[in-house]
């Protein structure tokens, strides 16, 4: 019955989803880099110590 009710609540159910797929693409896209810096990191080490 009440169509604008329903489309606001829709509204903000959406919102909240695409606020929770943000967060986790941002945590997600964090911890990726902290690795591949680890990992560079790591290997530039061991590619420096083969080389000596």
């Amino acid at each position: 019955m009440k169509k604008g009710f329903i489309t606001r609540s829709t509204y903000m159910d959406m919102l909240n989803i695409l606020v929770v797929i943000a967060g986790g693409c941002i945590t997600v896209a964090g911890l990726l880099a902290l690795v591949v810096c680890i990992g560079a990191l790591f290997f530039e080490t061991e590619e420096v110590d083969y080389e000596d």
